[in-house]
């Protein structure tokens, strides 16, 4: 098969790219590859011939000025080419986010509440998705936060081993995917019609602490565990570091959402 394959240079992507390209015609799009999901005529004529989308590209920074503009405009100008191009599946990698705080049990028709404005813009991403599963069958994916070797790990990996502090008792739920889980339940999809106009949510059977991760990441290290502080702290510290991301457009290392 020809596979278009979105966001082929972040985690899930490149991890998707060494597995799929093993057997399949791998179209790569991404910035870095010279090809923007928000640029119609080039997503066109680069989808041409091309029998699945799949699309894991996402702006994961809930400050970033164009963050609704990615997830949203973005995949439905993908979703426009694909039409056009007449592809055969379009994959979506949506986010467990999109159920935001919810502390019950989550099923695939748990009722949608995103918070901040990525949980919001994958929300309004997977309702595009679906207006198009008259013209091709579509296969939305919800994992919870993945595992693998990227900047998010890299700075978790980094604040352990300089004993940054963890918030609260680290007694909270931490269920995770592991991106090669991920990538396999990718691959079982394509071509495949029991997968068709069909949601699925990606977890690990195990279900961790956060203090169990931060335990295996000192472990790992052989550093000692970062001691625990009252979340009052993080709370109070959050809305100053908020703000800041808010002005520049960055990442904020911690929202007062992200400590709740």
């Amino acid at each position: 098969m020809k596979i278009f394959l979105t966001g082929s240079t972040g985690l899930v992507g490149k991890h998707l790219l060494r597995r799929l390209r093993q057997k399949h015609e791998i179209i790569e799009c991404s910035r870095q590859k010279g090809l923007d999901i928000l640029d119609k005529e080039k997503l066109l004529r680069a989808m041409q011939g091309c029998d699945i989308v799949i699309h894991t590209a996402a702006e994961t920074n809930e400050n970033a000025r164009d963050v609704r503009k990615i997830n949203v405009e973005g995949t439905r100008n993908l979703l426009e080419a694909g039409k056009k191009a007449a592809i055969k599946q379009f994959v979506h990698i949506s986010t467990m986010g999109v159920y935001g705080s919810i502390t019950t049990l989550i099923r695939e028709d748990s009722p949608q509440k995103p918070i901040n404005a990525y949980e919001k813009s994958k929300k309004a991403a997977e309702e595009a998705v679906r207006e198009y599963q008259s013209f091709f069958p579509i296969t939305i994916f919800r994992p919870t936060l993945i595992v693998g070797a990227n900047a998010y790990w890299k700075k978790i990996f980094e604040m352990v081993r300089k004993g940054y502090p963890i918030l609260g008792n680290g007694k909270n739920s931490w269920q995770l995917t592991y991106v090669e889980d991920l990538v396999s339940a990718i691959e079982y999809s394509l071509g495949n019609p029991r997968t068709y106009n069909e949601d699925f949510l990606v977890v690990s059977d195990e279900e961790y602490s956060f203090g169990d991760v931060i335990n295996a990441v000192a472990h790992l290290q052989g550093v000692k565990r970062p001691i625990s502080v009252p979340l009052w702290i993080g709370e109070w510290g959050s809305h100053p570091l908020s703000w800041y991301a808010r002005v520049t457009g960055t990442k904020a290392l911690l929202t007062p959402y992200s400590v709740k």
